[in-house]
């Protein structure tokens, strides 16, 4: 195929198999929220409650954990591109870093710094960019955590909202078939 990819099945491979699995993965997020809240907008829209007293407490959890799950989802999405943001800084800080020892390999001792608009010694130059990607990766740890809390809250919720979800709607049938 042209520019560098080639066909596999259904799918296109490109030279970067991490870009292809970082688009697959936000695909997959949307339509996990999409479907959660579809879920959710159908469960309320057909809901008959007054069959039984279990039934009705089970969609209504049923509804809460499927709101739960939509907000977490929502939450983690908000989340990502301020990880991607700054794993960029993180990824520009670093190459200026390196760049920084490779021009002091080859003897050079002090670089324009355009933060400071003037020449300051090599050596400094190369702490400050290091000491912003150990700064930067400090930053990523508490977001992280966070979008790590809301995936496993949206998937438990998810599952936990279905679960509940199929028993509410499965009560009145099962009492017929039992009891005719």
């Amino acid at each position: 195929m042209k520019d560098g990819t080639t066909a596999l099945g259904d799918c296109e491979m490109t030279s970067s198999n991490i870009q292809v699995a970082q688009r697959v993965r936000e695909q997959f997020d949307a339509y996990f929220l999409g479907l959660t809240f579809t879920v959710l907008g159908l469960s309320i829209q057909t809901a008959k409650f007054g069959t039984a007293v279990a039934s009705d407490w089970l969609e209504l959890t049923a509804w809460t954990l499927l709101l739960v799950s939509g907000i977490a989802g929502l939450s983690r999405m908000e989340l990502i591109p301020e990880i991607h943001r700054r794993f960029d800084l993180q990824d520009e800080r670093a190459v200026l870093a390196h760049e920084g020892k490779m021009a002091l390999a080859k003897g050079q001792k002090t670089i324009y710094d355009i933060g400071f608009r003037t020449d300051v010694p090599l050596d400094d130059f190369i702490a400050r960019q290091n000491q912003e990607v150990a700064r930067v990766e400090e930053s990523l740890r508490p977001l992280h955590r966070q979008t790590s809390i809301a995936y496993t809250l949206m998937r438990v919720a998810f599952i936990g909202g279905m679960v509940s979800l199929v028993a509410a709607r499965a009560i009145g049938p099962f009492r017929h078939l039992i009891a005719p």
